[in-house]
């Protein structure tokens, strides 16, 4: 994807991803925070979704004994699903 495919929302939503995943390797709260308490679950089952579509197993609660690898194959699958939803929207 080049430069110019993202615009300030593909941004933001980048940044959010990033601290969301970044609290599902560490296991941090902070990071781990979803700001609309509603999308807490549907990001939970997007997650899950992704996993065992990538063959990772994902458990419910602490995941800090997965690998770099599979903790970012599940997020970078997750970030180009929801960057080409976006991009499919702004047509």
């Amino acid at each position: 994807i080049n430069n110019q495919t993202f615009d300030g929302h593909s941004s933001f939503l980048l940044v959010r991803l990033f601290r969301f995943f970044h609290g599902l390797r560490n296991n941090c709260c902070e990071c781990n925070r979803v700001e609309v308490p509603e999308a807490k679950a549907a990001m939970d089952r997007f997650k899950t979704e992704v996993a065992s579509e990538l063959g990772v197993n994902l458990k419910e609660g602490y995941n800090g004994d997965l690998t770099s690898k599979e903790a970012g194959s599940i997020g970078g699958e997750m970030v180009r699903r929801m960057i080409k939803k976006q991009e499919e929207q702004m047509k």
